[in-house]
């Protein structure tokens, strides 16, 4: 994101803190993965997260579940890329379709990582898409496929 691009100000250092030394929930991560959820985080909800809700919401996306805040544009681009994908519409009153809609609104990350669901995913991704995961957005669809058990 653009905003990670200049020099921070104000509650902003909160993020350079981030990036730079992590926190418990992503001291696994490298400085590059920080710096790619901060700027999802700035994609999602169109600010970075400077309050101590924030980064509630940042621990919690980098430990596999929902955040607090909502986005609505989010979780409808979400729906149609769930459509895209499983060739229906989400039942929200299946836990799996609707954890599909959340790793790809909320760009979760996955606290285990399986390689073999991952190597699946990639490939179902390039038959669906034509082409293999590049922005980051496109890395949420690949979790979806492969951590929140939707099936076609």
């Amino acid at each position: 994101s653009e905003i990670l691009d200049r020099n921070p100000s104000g509650d902003e250092w909160s993020a350079v803190h981030f990036i730079a030394y992590g926190t418990t929930e992503s001291t696994k991560l490298s400085v590059r993965d920080r710096k790619g959820v901060v700027g999802d985080y700035y994609d999602i909800y169109g600010k970075i997260p400077t309050t101590d809700e924030d980064w509630k919401d940042v621990a919690l996306i980098l430990t596999s579940h929902k955040p607090h805040q909502r986005n609505e544009d989010a979780e409808a681009q979400a729906i149609k890329d769930f459509e895209k994908i499983y060739k229906r519409l989400p039942d929200f009153e299946n836990v799996h379709d609707e954890w599909a809609t959340y790793y790809i609104g909320y760009n979760i990350r996955n606290k285990g990582r399986n390689l073999d669901s991952e190597r699946f995913a990639i490939g179902a991704f390039k038959s669906i898409y034509g082409y293999n995961p590049v922005s980051s957005h496109d890395w949420s669809i690949m979790r979806a496929i492969a951590y929140s058990g939707a099936k076609r």
